[in-house]
């Protein structure tokens, strides 16, 4: 069947009028977003990868990157063919509106209606709440089943993976994402039309779009500038498939054979990113669908309860900057795609790789504001302000307190920041906000980001026992549990919380080496992962295996993968020269109100709080995880890398 309908829709992709060229994206826009997307290839190691983009409603630019046919050294272009995966649902969302505005479906009619060979089920299944992923038809049993290699000839054949099994739950009670969701679509929309399920995506997507190539996905026919697909499996990932002749983590290989001819509706396409966007500009410009049918399906769902869904009919529907973004993502083997639409401007980028599970939403984000930056809605902090600076002098003045510096941040914008009192014993010199403090345990922040930045790379896992990178870590483990990088950074180790040596009230300055060391004099108060108790120790652990690792020190690390990036150039974990000029004097109390200087030795325990910085050196440090590790000249960490570091630890 697939093949006849890629002759088709290559037949009728013939008759197309191609629409007027669009004005092309100027020099400077098309090379700020070729070294964005050079530097996420180089950094993913993605073999290749094609781009598009539509401003104003119009394609503007397209481009590949990279190899589309590694062991045949073939160029990816923009002509290059993609798996689309998951975002074939959108344009099977565009039929099912396509047809309800017609009047052949209703959207909240059974589906046995259109297709009696699916058996009723305990609660009734409608097209709207398959479209919002709300009915309860289940997604992939298994990792085996979601790589299936059999061959299905039609839907009908299809439909049989799944008909038979009950809901997983009572419709519109939760969202839970379905392909097989949207193979039932697909059947429902051919049992409406007595057509098949290609005959009327040709109809209401790929001939009002002018989208000439796309096809299905057919793994016998033969399809020119089809792409191959690759993996970069993870070290357990490897042991699976290869056992002892695993491979360094992160290696490229051929992805898993995998037939889509199980689930055309939800995800068996193959595409160019030009095509998508192509896709995408007929949709907003209401040549797929009214205006009526798109608010539907751009209009965040709702569980019973209440609750958003965060998804539309057949689209992803978020709200950035006070903009509406609708998009899908994709990812299935041998690939990773998005199409990210901003409605309100007509901006659009599609973005295709043949390397599976890479993350591109946050790229697209990325390329839709280099092409068409938004103003960012600023607020009147002005009050806010004057109300700050009362109340800190009052403080400053009744506390007596030395040298005070702030910094207000909103998002990607330093709102105010200023000083109060002064930063040296003698008092001739005025703190201001590039006076530098000892922040203590802000410094495990940028402790624990170096140490996910080798995560990323394939350096170091999460998961495994410390021991194996850091032998001479010895403690006392009474408990059948290894003590990992994980517990160890959320505080869930069951160390100690400061060490015999090179703590608080240590002035002799030792290593972090035999910092380390003397834990191996001390017990674990509680098994590792079963409660979370504080502990700067841990975070020194975390550094040592940092510098063993790389070979280099801790401090020199993070000042050369965060600090200089961030050009945070007043802070460092030593006290350099740019350092001490700005440093603030150190004070302690006594219990009877006496004051002096406080000690400036630095700790054994580094890592969790040797850092030196000002609040505008700080400053862009938030700026830069407001962004989710995204900086003006790339990312220092990916943004499901930041989302899991923010992302609460419960106990056991």
């Amino acid at each position: 069947m697939n093949s006849e309908h890629i002759c088709v829709l290559a037949v009728a992709a013939a008759v197309f009028v191609q629409s007027a060229p669009a004005e092309e994206l100027k020099p400077q826009t098309v090379a700020d977003v070729e070294r964005l997307i050079s530097k996420f290839v180089a950094d993913h190691g993605v073999p290749g990868a094609s781009v598009a983009v539509a401003t104003g409603n119009q394609l503007s630019y397209s481009r590949g990157f990279g190899l589309a046919d590694v062991e045949n050294s073939v160029a990816a272009t923009s002509d290059t063919l993609f798996r689309t995966a998951s975002i074939a649902k959108s344009m099977t969302a565009v039929i099912v509106l396509a047809l309800a505005e017609q009047g052949g479906i209703d959207l909240d009619a059974e589906v046995q209606r259109y297709r009696p060979e699916y058996p009723q089920k305990r609660w009734p299944v409608t097209s709207r709440r398959l479209l919002g992923h709300l009915a309860g038809v289940r997604h992939y049993k298994s990792g085996a089943e979601a790589l299936s290699t059999q061959y299905f000839s039609s839907l009908d054949a299809a439909l049989q993976t799944f008909r038979d099994d009950p809901l997983l739950h009572e419709p519109e009670t939760k969202f839970h994402y379905t392909t097989f969701g949207f193979n039932l679509l697909g059947n429902v929309v051919e049992g409406a039309t007595n057509q098949t399920f290609v005959e009327l995506l040709r109809q209401h997507v790929l001939l009002s779009a002018n989208m000439t190539q796309t096809v299905v996905d057919d793994q016998y026919a033969i399809i020119p500038h089809r792409t191959r697909g690759y993996m970069r499996p993870t070290k357990e990932r490897q042991a699976a498939l290869f056992g002892d002749d695993a491979s360094k983590p992160g290696e490229l290989f051929n992805a898993p054979l995998h037939d889509t001819s199980m689930k055309i509706p939800g995800g068996g396409l193959l595409s160019t990113a030009s095509d998508l966007v192509r896709f995408a500009i007929a949709a907003n410009t209401e040549n797929l669908l009214n205006g009526e049918s798109l608010k539907q399906m751009w209009s965040s769902q709702k569980t019973r309860d209440g609750k958003d869904t965060g998804y539309g009919l057949g689209w992803k529907v978020a709200s950035r900057l006070g903009q509406k973004r609708v998009s899908h993502t994709g990812g299935q083997s041998g690939t990773s795609t998005v199409l990210l639409l901003i409605p309100e401007t007509g901006t659009s980028v599609a973005i295709m790789c043949n390397l599976q599970h890479v993350s591109l939403l946050q790229l697209a984000e990325s390329v839709a504001d280099i092409v068409a930056p938004q103003p960012l809605a600023v607020t009147d902090y002005s009050s806010v302000v004057e109300k700050l600076k009362s109340a800190i002098r009052h403080e400053v003045e009744q506390k007596q307190l030395p040298a005070f510096s702030i910094s207000l941040v909103d998002d990607e914008r330093v709102v105010w920041s200023d000083g109060f009192g002064f930063q040296d014993a003698e008092k001739k010199i005025p703190a201001t906000a590039e006076t530098v403090y000892r922040v203590g345990s802000v410094s495990k922040l940028f402790t624990d980001i170096a140490v996910m930045q080798l995560v990323e790379r394939g350096r170091l896992d999460l998961d495994v026992p410390v021991e194996s990178y850091l032998p001479e870590f010895q403690p006392n483990n009474p408990f059948d549990i290894a003590i990992t990088l994980r517990q160890l950074m959320t505080h869930r180790s069951g160390l100690v919380r400061e060490s015999p040596v090179g703590n608080y009230f240590d002035p002799t300055e030792p290593t972090l080496a035999a910092t380390v060391a003397s834990l191996n004099r001390t017990k674990l108060v509680y098994g590792p992962n079963t409660r979370t108790k504080y502990s700067n120790a841990a975070i020194a652990v975390v550094g040592a295996v940092l510098e063993k690792q790389l070979d280099a020190s801790h401090a020199a690390q993070v000042r050369q993968s965060i600090l200089n990036p961030l050009n945070m150039g007043s802070s460092g974990f030593v006290v350099t020269p740019a350092v001490k000029q700005k440093l603030a004097t150190g004070w302690m109390r006594t219990y009877d109100g006496r004051r002096f200087e406080a000690p400036t030795f630095l700790l054994g325990t580094g890592p969790a709080g040797n850092l030196y910085a000002s609040v505008s050196d700080l400053s862009k440090f938030l700026v830069c995880m407001f962004n989710e590790g995204q900086t003006p000249a790339g990312r220092i960490l990916l943004a499901e890398t930041y989302r899991s570091m923010i992302s609460p630890m419960k106990d056991a």
